[in-house]
């Protein structure tokens, strides 16, 4: 999909706007109990494959977002789960530009004590 876009002085410029598909991982309903509200997640060996394949691509880590449905499944299913394909932006890091949590102190103003 392309998305034209202008600038103040009237120049167009294309730009491409990236949608991302969703990877859908299971399927998920609230069961009332004497303890309160309990959310049960289904997640089938397809969903453990996809989840194992986003893993192993992000260093072991996957975030799954359990997101409320706008009405009930069939099933009586009113949550889906999608694997959170959020990913921070190299460029904007850190480790990119040099930069360091621990920094020198500042020796400028030269004090004897």
């Amino acid at each position: 999909m392309m998305l034209c876009t202008s600038n103040k002085q009237g120049d167009s410029k294309m730009s491409e706007e990236v949608k991302v598909e969703k990877i859908y991982v299971g399927n998920a309903k609230v069961q009332k109990s004497q303890y309160g509200d309990i959310l049960k997640l289904k997640i089938g060996p397809n969903d453990v494959e996809k989840i194992n394949k986003w893993a192993k691509d992000n260093e072991g880590w996957v975030n799954i977002s359990i997101m409320e449905s706008k009405k009930p499944s069939d099933k009586g299913y009113t949550h889906y789960a999608i694997i959170d394909q959020w990913k921070p932006d190299p460029s904007k890091s850190k480790k990119a530009t040099g930069t360091t949590s621990a920094s020198k102190p500042d020796d400028s103003d030269n004090l004897p004590f």
